[in-house]
């Protein structure tokens, strides 16, 4: 490419012009531009890292908004107050300290876990290890009913801590599939995926409540049956993840300085 210095004003304006092809119609066409190679189209992704990975690694939040729409937020924790802890009136302060137990355990080990990822190089098993604890742990709450207070609660912190530190550790995988200014950009496409797959069990949730409740069952038969569906449709969703995501950190294997 030349150089505009040196040139006259009128000479770098028009360099700078569009020209146009005249056609034996008169009229004018503008010169063809290259195609964009797929690495352009695809300026959020780093290199090496195809759409299907990132669509892989965005299902995991499709797959675990689950369980805190369907046990967190709309069913079990009503199901615990009312049906579990019988409408006690220590009954929603049992609910909330268990959540407390559970996040303080993931704040205290998320350092441990994450220092050991880094140092062997193991974001992807140890995330195997945490989905399949929660799923675990979210299928067996179908045995909490009137009167087993301490099993729900024992089943609620663990199954909340494999969730907690499963999101910490899927988090950890998105400076390796997207570029610095488009990590944003990458991590809303895994939020909005989310917010789908939340909806997903909730509606599967809530319809079959619906036609329990249609026929004639109580609370303590069909919301037990939400929590193995709950659990189910992570174990499914979360597949492409563990199929189509890679590790790509290489490992200190000194888990001591990691």
């Amino acid at each position: 490419m030349h150089s505009l210095i040196g040139l006259s004003k009128e000479s770098r304006f028009l360099s700078r012009m569009p020209f146009y092809f005249h056609g034996g119609n008169g009229q004018q066409y503008p010169p063809s531009r290259p195609r964009q190679s797929r690495k352009t189209m695809r300026p959020s992704l780093a290199r090496t890292v195809t759409p299907r990975e990132v669509w892989a690694w965005a299902m995991y939040d499709f797959a675990n908004s689950g369980y805190t729409t369907v046990v967190i937020t709309a069913i079990f924790n009503a199901y615990f107050v009312s049906v579990v802890a019988g409408n006690q009136p220590w009954a929603t302060f049992a609910w909330t300290a268990a959540l407390a137990v559970s996040y303080a355990a993931i704040m205290c080990t998320a350092p441990v876990i994450g220092a050991y990822a880094d140092a062997y190089a193991a974001k992807k098993k140890l995330l195997a290890l945490t989905t399949i604890g929660c799923v675990i742990f979210t299928a067996l709450l179908a045995l909490a009913g009137p009167g087993s207070l301490w099993l729900a609660i024992v089943l609620i912190v663990f199954s909340n801590f494999f969730y907690g530190s499963g999101e910490n550790l899927v988090a950890a995988f998105l400076p390796e599939l997207a570029r610095g200014r488009s990590l944003g950009k990458v991590s809303g496409w895994g939020w909005s995926l989310g917010y789908v797959g939340g909806l997903v069990s909730l509606g599967a949730c809530l319809a079959y409540v619906s036609w329990a409740q249609g026929q004639g069952r109580q609370a303590a038969d069909f919301v037990p049956v939400t929590m193995l569906i709950t659990a189910v449709l992570f174990a499914i969703s979360s597949l492409p993840t563990f199929l189509f995501l890679k590790e790509r950190a290489a490992g200190r294997g000194n888990f001591l300085r990691a």
